[in-house]
């Protein structure tokens, strides 16, 4: 789709896409030293399907810049971008992904779960908190929530996002209500899985799942964190939210989480 909007109608489609979750790359001339008609501040709207709304004011340009655009709405990066029509004749173009926030679901509601969920709303997580308690998964109790559901174990995969951008802790304290939990999610295509408690607990739950005759293939075990967290000798609450978001932030982009001192390569590599 392309036609012609004005630039109240054209930020409206914007602020309409971002509030139904859709992703969307927001195409922005920001130089023009060729002789092509196009002018800075030109703007067009490229969605995930491959349409896109209004245009930079050249069919050849828009045709180049949909194809990047696509491109990294999938790698979830944003890139100012040159393109050249003859020698030194050259039209920059900022193209910014903007993405629906990825969700975090939350398992179990509980007085330890108020950090994680506070934080994991301030570094731009949808929360949503999960738990079979109506008195337990209380709006008003956790007031950073985007969600509170009532659901048992076998209700999880129905009531909640569980895609591959779904970021997934499992925190009931309890054996056998885990076990369900972990059953449930494992088998989906969440991004993480993290699971509170000791290794062996961890180990253990496997071991029960297996003799109940459900065995997960590599893939799906490589998407379980168990013990979850990073290694950074958290202790309360608030150190546990930190060491548990910290792991979710170096899944979600890619990084190992270990010191920065150590790293070898750029901290911003540019493509």
């Amino acid at each position: 789709m392309n036609h012609s909007e004005t630039k109240f109608d054209f930020y409206h489609l914007l602020k309409r896409t971002v509030e139904q979750n859709k992703p969307v790359a927001l195409a922005t001339v920001i130089s023009n030293q060729s002789k092509r008609a196009v002018k800075v501040a030109a703007k067009m709207l490229v969605y995930a399907n491959g349409s896109h709304e209004g245009g930079l004011g050249n069919a050849d340009l828009d045709k180049r810049v949909i194809r990047d655009a696509l491109e990294l709405l999938l790698k979830e990066t944003s890139k100012t971008l040159t393109y050249e029509f003859e020698p030194e004749q050259n039209i920059e173009v900022y193209i910014e992904s903007i993405l629906p926030p990825p969700h975090l679901v939350i398992i179990g509601a509980d007085p330890d779960a108020i950090p994680i969920v506070t934080l994991g709303k301030q570094l731009g997580f949808k929360v949503v908190l999960v738990d079979h308690r109506p008195n337990f998964a209380n709006r008003d109790k956790y007031p950073d929530a985007d969600e509170t559901l009532v659901a048992q174990a076998e209700e999880v995969p129905q009531k909640v996002t569980l895609d591959e951008k779904t970021f997934v802790l499992i925190k009931t304290h309890n054996y056998l209500k885990d076990k369900d939990i972990l059953q449930a999610v494992l088998k989906s295509k969440t991004r993480y899985i993290g699971q509170l408690g000791p290794k062996a607990r961890a180990e253990d739950l496997l071991k029960d799942l297996s003799e109940e005759g459900l065995h997960f293939s590599p893939a799906e075990l490589e998407r379980l964190y168990a013990p979850v967290g990073l290694d950074i000798g958290a202790e309360s609450p608030e150190q546990i939210a930190l060491s548990v978001l910290g792991e979710m932030l170096a899944v979600k982009n890619g990084r190992e989480g270990g010191f920065l001192r150590h790293q070898t390569q750029a901290i911003h590599p540019r493509d």
